[in-house]
């Protein structure tokens, strides 16, 4: 037996350089007596007698290639997806800064340079008058563009409310459009009228009659349409939308910068209001009529344009009742009828939309930007007409947690590189001791330490319902953010509990093949219970849609549970730089197994990323909520779907 000792030294000592070999064969000799191992020496000497130490530079020279290779595609990836994520704060807002237009512009490279309208009016007074002025300069007789010039004038220029030459623009380039009237309407109202507790009182009489007058003249009009659409046509002139989402985000922000098209009632409401009182004070039945008659044919001109539609006719419910009221007190009937006929149906409505609330409505499966609209409404909405703006935003999630791990998966190979380079002696007997490690034992590795953990999540996230992904992206909220969502717990709680599987196996299959060299690590069973507890973390994360209560508390305290695993992580990686020199074999061993794995779990998420870029298209591509309607409204497709029933609804009330 001591023979075979021999030769089993002299055979894994060839690979370590004649200076250290003799130090080399003791701490072997040393390693088989500990561990009481004489038995095992036979087969070791057969399995390194049939194969020659690898060269020294081969393990060194393929994993610099990986990490250099890795290094390139993260040197590309993270930058591009940092980019797109800050594009992407409507969806995650996290990061909201005064910056966000600058980025959206830089994102569009040269097509920026053929935006007019690039401030928002708040953020900056003169630059959005330089712009706005420029669009009208443009096509000084284009009607839409004369409207969003009007529009903005009062805020631009405080003093004078509406240009000098309002009237006769209007006359000249849309005489039939009611817009017009309502808007400078509305502005005089906002300037001779003060409202303290719900009384208005009026601070500016010619003012005043001037709101009145406009607001009468364009009660004679033929329709009322404010044409933004045409205006957001020219803001996107040289956009061209891709199937992304970031690309339709983009879109998005573009029109919000352009504004919408519901026409503002809030100060000629309060104008209406108090020249009611003053006709049933002066007991005016037919002036009070004849208001009342503009008033009908101004909401039924805003309900027939389905650009306006029900938006702006929400702002009147509150006036609707004391209208009501003077109408009956003056006998005015058939105006109070179609009054509280209006209001009736509206409250119908707001009814309607607060039992579809409180059954969950369409805003659980909805997408972020679908929400925002669909958390009030269950009719005319089927599960596949939400179901592509959701899936789309999983698969640019799943993509970012791709990225996520390949930068995790690159630092292990990395540090495991690192190891292997800094220690010499362990570096050359492991490489003499490495033909122990077999194919089998490879295959043990991957399948267990890469393909479990892959097969584990897919069956989980994809298969069960406990991946939640019939629920919207950012459902879940922790107070007023997005924290902690069941895919971040899960994606990333899939990367922990395949780094574990990776390290604790190669661990193992080390402890079958080395026991005789005392290579078995202590407290073996700590790294199985870390692996149980990251594969477990994946469903139990998903229990959140079931509990009627504390979700986000939930999804917030469970994610420790993740967290003990990858702390059991950490301390490995501790435990292996630090390691004491005594011990090194051990430590190049086991790096020298794991590297190879962690570079195949690296690649395969790098070979994910563009196939959930090519998943994110084909759903956006299917996606019709989040497009510009056809019909030139203004509004997305969802907006005006939404929109439509209600305006018809209540038009028909008004008939």
């Amino acid at each position: 037996m001591a023979e075979e000792t021999a030769r089993f030294i002299s055979l894994a000592t060839r690979a370590v350089g004649e200076p250290e070999r003799e130090a080399a064969g003791h701490e072997l000799a040393a390693r088989i007596a500990h561990a009481g191992g004489e038995s095992e020496v036979p087969h070791a000497v057969a399995r390194l007698a049939s194969s020659k130490p690898a060269p020294p530079w081969r393990f060194p020279l393929l994993a610099s290639l990986v990490v250099v290779g890795l290094v390139a595609a993260l040197a590309f990836l993270i930058p591009s997806h940092w980019k797109e994520a800050r594009l992407l704060t409507p969806v995650h807002h996290q990061g909201y800064d005064g910056n966000h237009i600058d980025r959206l512009l830089a994102a569009l490279g040269p097509a920026a340079d053929d935006v007019p309208l690039r401030t928002i009016y708040y953020t900056n007074q003169k630059a959005w008058a330089r712009e706005v002025d420029s669009l009208l300069a443009e096509a000084p007789d284009n009607p839409a563009y004369g409207r969003f010039h009007a529009r903005w004038f009062s805020y631009l220029h405080p003093k004078e409310i509406l240009p000098p030459d309002y009237r006769s623009k209007w006359q000249a380039l849309d005489p039939d459009n009611a817009w017009w009237g309502i808007s400078a309407a509305n502005q005089l109202a906002e300037k001779s009228i003060s409202s303290t507790r719900g009384v208005h009182t009026v601070t500016d009489e010619p003012r005043f009659q001037q709101a009145l007058d406009y607001f009468s003249d364009a009660a004679s009009r033929e329709f009322c349409r404010s044409n933004a659409a045409v205006v957001q046509d020219r803001e996107l002139r040289s956009f061209r939308r891709e199937n992304t989402l970031v690309s339709a985000y983009m879109e998005q922000q573009l029109l919000q910068i352009a504004g919408g098209d519901s026409v503002n009632l809030y100060s000629i409401l309060r104008a209406i209001d108090v020249r009611a009182d003053r006709l049933v004070t002066s007991g005016d039945k037919e002036g009070l009529e004849r208001l009342m008659k503009d008033f009908r044919n101004i909401v039924m001109m805003i309900l027939d344009s389905p650009s306006n539609g029900y938006m702006s006719v929400g702002l009147i419910r509150s006036v609707i009742p004391r209208l009501a009221a003077k109408c009956r007190a003056l006998g005015v009937t058939a105006e109070a009828e179609w009054l509280e006929r209006l209001y009736d149906t509206d409250k119908q409505l707001l009814a309607a939309a607060k039992k579809a609330r409180s059954s969950g409505g369409l805003g659980r499966p909805s997408s972020s930007f679908a929400r925002l609209w669909l958390d009030g409404f269950a009719d005319e909405f089927a599960p596949e007409d939400i179901e592509p703006g959701r899936m789309a935003e999983y698969a640019v999630a799943d993509r970012f947690a791709a990225v996520a791990g390949v930068l995790a998966f690159f630092l292990m190979v990395a540090g495991c590189l690192m190891e292997v380079s800094r220690r010499r002696l362990a570096g050359g007997l492991a490489r003499g001791l490495m033909p122990l490690w077999r194919v089998s034992d490879s295959a043990w590795l991957l399948g267990l330490g890469v393909g479990l953990p892959l097969l584990w999540w897919l069956g989980i996230v994809h298969l069960s319902p406990l991946g939640c992904r019939d629920i919207g992206l950012t459902y879940f909220h922790f107070g007023q953010l997005p924290l902690m969502q069941p895919w971040l717990s899960q994606d990333l709680g899939g990367l922990v509990f395949a780094a574990v599987m990776i390290v604790q196996v190669a661990r193992w299959r080390w402890a079958k093949r080395g026991a005789f060299l005392a290579l078995r690590p202590d407290r073996m069973w700590m790294g199985w219970t870390m692996a149980i507890v990251a594969a477990l973390f994946i469903p139990v994360q998903g229990i959140v849609r079931y509990l009627p209560s504390n979700q986000e508390k939930f999804l917030l305290f469970g994610s420790a549970a993740g967290g003990i695993a990858l702390l059991w992580l950490l301390w490995e990686a501790v435990v292996i730089v630090f390691f004491s020199r005594e011990n090194s074999l051990g430590v190049q061993l086991l790096v020298r197994a794991i590297l190879p794995a962690a570079a195949t779990a690296a690649i395969l998420l790098l070979v994910a990323t563009p196939a959930l870029r090519k998943a994110e298209q084909t759903w956006m591509a299917k996606d019709e909520l989040m497009r510009r309607d056809p019909e030139g409204s203004g509004m997305t497709v969802l907006e005006r779907r939404l929109n439509e029933p209600l305006r018809r609804t209540l038009l028909d009330a008004l008939r």
